[in-house]
C-alpha cells in the first residue's frame, strides 16, 4: 500500500476522530488534539495489522495527523463563524 493510499484510509479516521472528540471532550486546543490522536492511534491499530507496519508512531505521519486536525477544526470554526454573522435569507 502505498502512502497515498494510506492518507486517504486515514482522512475519514481523523475526521471522525475529530467530530467524536468535539461531543465527548470538554477541553480546548492541545487536551483535545490528544485525545482525538489517541482515538485515532487506536483505530489505525486495526490497520496497521493489514499492512503489516507500524504507521500512527512514524512521526512524520503523527505531525502530519496533527496538523490535519488542526486545519479541519479551523475549518468547522470559519464555517460556524459565516453561518452566524451571514445576513439572514430574505423571507418569501
Amino acid at each position: 500500500m502505498n502512502w497515498l493510499t494510506l492518507g486517504f484510509k486515514l482522512v475519514p479516521i481523523l475526521m471522525f476522530a475529530v467530530e467524536a472528540v468535539e461531543r465527548l471532550v470538554t477541553g480546548k486546543g492541545r487536551t483535545k488534539q490528544d485525545a482525538a490522536m489517541e482515538l485515532v492511534r487506536r483505530a489505525v491499530q486495526s490497520l496497521e495489522l493489514v499492512v503489516e507496519r507500524d504507521v500512527i508512531d512514524d512521526a512524520g505521519v503523527q505531525a502530519a495527523a496533527r496538523q490535519f486536525v488542526d486545519a479541519y477544526v479551523s475549518l468547522q470554526n470559519a464555517v460556524q463563524t459565516a453561518k452566524a454573522t451571514s445576513p439572514a435569507p430574505p423571507s418569501q
